[in-house]
C-alpha cells in the first residue's frame, strides 16, 4: 500500500513538472474555487436551523429566558427588537418544557406564588385583592396552555356582598385572548373557557364571563343558552352551508365552460326552512241524488183509543190536609195517534294531511361577477342561464345578480412573481451545481490530457533516443564497411569526445563555456 502511494506521488510530481505555467494556474484556480464552494456548502448545511422558542416577550421574561439559555449553554438569536428568541430546532421542545417548569414566560402574570412572601402588615382588603389577582393569573396560564391561544389575560371583579339583597353585586370576569396565527376557537371551545373561568370563581355565572380577542371581536355571545340548548341548530347551519356550497360548485362548473378559468367569481347564499309542518284539511261535498246514503233511521208511532183519563185526588200530602170524600166526574171518549221518522244521511267528507319535511328551500341569493366588459344583452343571457341552473322562483324572493368588472390582479401577479422568483432561484442553484460539475470535469480533462501528453512526450523521447542509438550503431557498422581512412579517423574522434563527455561532463562544460566566451 505504501509503495503504491509513493509511486502515485512520484507520478504526480513528474506530471506536475511537465505542465506549463498556464496549465498550473488554471488547475490551481479551479481547485481553489471548488474548495471554496465546498466549504460554503458544508457551512450552510452544518449551520443549525433556528426556530422561534418564544415570541412577543416582555423585557423581563426575555432577560430571564436568556439567562437560563446561557446557563444551559444553548445558542440563541434575538429578533423583533428582542421580543422573539430563536434557538436551534433540535432544542425547541425540550427548552420549552424546561422553561415551563421554571414558570417562563410568565407574560407578567402573577399566580399564587404571590403568597410565598407573607407580610404581617397586609390588610384583609389587600389579601382579597391579591387572591383574585393570583386566581386571574392562574386562569390565564391555564387558558394559554390551549393550542390555539398565544396569550390570555383574565380579570375578575369580586362580588359585592351586602345584608340587603338589592345591594348585592354578582362576580364578573373578562378574558382577553390572542390567537396563534392561523388558529381560531370554535363555539364549543369558547364555551369551555367560559365554564372554566366560572367554575373557578365562587358565585360566578358563565353568562357573566365576557370573552374578546385582541382584534376586538366579542366571542362570548356564542355562549347564549339558546345557541347551545340544541345541537340540531348547529347541524342545521352546517346543512345550510353545505347546500349553498354544493350549489356554488355546480354553478362554478357550469360557468367554467362558458367564461373560462379565472374569468368569474360566484357566491351563493341559501336560506332553508327547518320547520316541520303538518296541515290537516277536511272537505265536505253534497251527496249524489235526492236521498243520498242513509246512515241511520229511527221511526216512532203512538196511538190511543177510549176514555181520556182525568186526574183525581187533591194536591199535597195527606198528613197536612184533612180527608174528604172524592167526587167522580164523567169523562168523554177519544182517539190519539202520533208518528215520527228520523233519518240520518251520510255526507261526502275528504280529510287530507300534509306533512312538510324540514330543509325546504326558503330563499336563494346568487351573485356572479365577470372579469370583462360585457354588453347588457350578454349579461342578461348569463343571468337567465344562472336562474335556470338554480331553479329560480320569484315567489320565494330569489335574487340573481350578474355584473361585469375588471378584477384586481395585484395578488395574482404577486403570487406569480413569487413563484417565478422561487423557480429562478431553483434554476440558479441548478446552474451553480451544474457549473461546478462542469468545472470539475474540465479540470479532470486537463489533468488527463496533460498526463497523456507528458506520457506521449516521454515515449517520443525514448523512441528518438532508441532511434538515435540504433542510427549510430548502424552508422558505425556502415562506417566500418564503407568509410575511408579519413572518415574513420573523424569517427573515432567523435567517439572519444562522446566518451569524454560521459566520463567528465563538468570539465567538458567548462571547456565549452570558455570557447563561447572567446568567440
Amino acid at each position: 500500500m505504501g509503495t503504491w502511494f509513493q509511486d502515485y506521488i512520484e507520478q504526480f510530481k513528474e506530471l506536475w513538472s511537465n505542465l506549463n505555467k498556464r496549465a498550473k494556474v488554471v488547475i490551481i484556480s479551479g481547485v481553489g474555487v471548488d474548495l471554496l464552494t465546498l466549504i460554503l456548502i458544508i457551512a450552510m448545511g452544518s449551520s443549525p436551523d433556528y426556530q422561534p422558542l418564544f415570541s412577543n416577550l416582555n423585557p423581563r421574561d426575555a432577560d430571564a429566558i436568556i439567562e437560563k439559555l446561557d446557563e444551559q449553554g444553548i445558542p440563541y438569536r434575538l429578533t423583533d427588537n428582542g421580543q422573539t428568541i430563536l434557538v436551534p430546532s433540535q432544542h425547541v421542545y425540550k427548552t420549552r418544557l424546561d422553561m415551563a417548569g421554571e414558570g417562563l414566560p410568565s407574560q407578567g402574570v402573577v399566580g399564587f406564588e404571590i403568597f410565598n412572601q407573607s407580610n404581617f402588615g397586609t390588610t384583609d382588603f389587600e389579601r382579597k385583592v391579591n387572591f383574585y389577582r393570583a386566581l386571574g393569573g392562574e386562569l390565564s396560564r391555564s387558558i394559554q396552555a390551549m393550542e390555539a391561544i398565544e396569550y390570555a389575560k383574565v380579570q375578575i371583579t369580586a362580588p359585592k356582598e351586602s345584608l340587603f339583597i338589592e345591594e348585592e353585586q354578582p362576580a364578573e370576569a373578562s378574558v382577553l385572548l390572542k390567537f396563534v396565527p392561523g388558529h381560531k376557537l370554535s363555539p364549543d371551545q369558547v364555551k369551555a373557557i367560559s365554564n372554566l373561568v366560572a367554575s373557578s370563581v365562587q358565585g360566578l355565572d358563565p353568562d357573566k364571563v365576557t370573552i374578546v380577542d385582541t382584534s376586538g371581536n366579542l366571542l362570548s355571545r356564542n355562549t347564549d343558552k339558546d345557541f347551545y340548548n340544541s345541537q340540531l341548530t348547529m347541524n342545521q347551519f352546517e346543512i345550510q352551508r353545505k347546500f349553498a356550497e354544493s350549489l356554488e360548485n355546480d354553478l362554478r362548473a357550469f360557468l367554467f365552460k362558458v367564461l373560462g378559468p379565472d374569468n368569474f367569481t360566484v357566491q351563493v347564499k341559501a336560506w332553508l326552512n327547518f320547520d316541520k309542518r303538518q296541515v290537516e284539511s277536511k272537505t265536505y261535498s253534497p251527496v249524489v241524488g235526492d236521498e243520498g246514503i242513509v246512515r241511520s233511521q229511527q221511526e216512532h208511532e203512538e196511538s190511543y183509543e177510549g176514555e181520556n183519563p182525568v186526574a183525581t185526588g187533591v194536591p199535597g200530602t195527606t198528613s197536612n190536609i184533612p180527608q174528604y170524600q172524592s167526587v167522580e166526574e164523567e169523562n168523554s171518549g177519544g182517539t190519539y195517534e202520533s208518528s215520527d221518522v228520523i233519518t240520518n244521511y251520510e255526507i261526502n267528507e275528504k280529510i287530507e294531511k300534509h306533512v312538510y319535511s324540514p330543509g325546504s328551500v326558503e330563499r336563494l341569493s346568487v351573485a356572479v361577477i365577470v372579469n370583462s366588459s360585457l354588453e347588457r344583452d350578454e349579461l342578461q343571457k348569463i343571468r337567465n342561464a344562472v336562474q335556470a341552473a338554480i331553479g329560480y322562483d320569484p315567489e320565494r324572493g330569489d335574487m340573481v345578480t350578474v355584473t361585469s368588472m375588471d378584477f384586481d390582479e395585484t395578488l395574482k401577479q404577486q403570487v406569480a412573481q413569487a413563484q417565478s422568483s422561487a423557480l429562478q432561484a431553483q434554476k440558479t442553484r441548478m446552474y451553480i451545481y451544474g457549473g461546478l460539475i462542469v468545472l470539475i470535469l474540465i479540470i479532470l480533462s486537463i489533468l488527463l490530457l496533460s498526463f497523456k501528453r507528458s506520457k506521449e512526450s516521454e515515449e517520443d523521447m525514448v523512441g528518438k533516443a532508441i532511434d538515435y542509438m540504433v542510427g549510430e550503431e548502424a552508422e558505425e557498422e556502415m562506417a566500418a564497411t564503407e568509410l575511408t581512412e579519413e572518415e574513420k579517423k573523424r569517427q573515432k574522434m567523435k567517439t572519444e569526445i562522446a566518451e569524454l563527455v560521459n566520463e567528465k561532463p563538468d570539465e567538458v562544460a567548462q571547456i565549452l563555456k570558455s570557447w563561447l566566451l572567446e568567440d
